[in-house]
């Protein structure tokens, strides 16, 4: 099992508050990236380039804002 990317975000529009700091609208957002492995192999297979050296697959967030004037 594997839970390869999620998103949660929140987008503020219309909101009084936004307009008094001249703003139309304001996405807030988290998101990552290799999130979970369960499996019974003994290393991440995806990540393997058949040579016989590889990196572990990196898990990764971010942490985002998008303002939208």
């Amino acid at each position: 099992i594997r839970l390869k990317y999620a998103e949660v975000s929140y987008t503020f529009s219309k909101e009084e508050w936004l307009k008094g700091i001249g703003l139309n609208s304001l996405k807030l957002f988290v998101n990552g990236n290799n999130l979970f492995l369960w499996t019974n192999m003994p290393d991440d297979r995806e990540s393997n380039t058949g040579g016989g050296s590889a990196y572990p697959t990196q898990r990764r967030f971010n942490l985002g804002l998008r303002i939208t004037l």
